[in-house]
């Protein structure tokens, strides 16, 4: 599998994966131009982060702050879940486009590299 940075990051991958269906997706991508990563990409097209340290490890929220930059200039269709959307199960609103489109996104994800 896959290695986590959290509890929390391994338990949504599991949720993308056995609750939705969502089993081909990439995990760890570097966003374009950048050494950074983005946890989860699917079909090629929704760029999902879990900010698990938002407000809690010195600059986290910058870190964060950088990523919506980059989405935006490369206009990546991101969203970033944060701890209270995780607990409070409000990430499955957030993500309703990409599991209702979960049919697509698994045969898409084929060609992308």
């Amino acid at each position: 599998g896959h290695k986590f940075r959290s509890m929390e990051e391994r338990d949504l991958d599991n949720i993308f994966h056995d609750d939705y269906g969502l089993t081909d997706h990439k995990h760890n991508v570097k966003y374009p131009g950048s050494r950074k990563n983005c946890d989860w990409v699917f079909g090629g097209k929704y760029w999902i982060e879990y900010a698990g340290l938002t407000g809690k490890k010195e600059g986290y929220d910058e870190s964060i702050e950088e990523k919506k930059q980059i989405a935006k200039k490369n206009n990546l269709n991101l969203t970033i879940i944060y701890p209270k959307d995780y607990y409070s199960g409000d990430y499955k609103k957030m993500m309703n486009h990409i599991f209702n489109e979960r049919g697509s996104i698994n045969q898409s994800l084929e060609e992308f590299v």
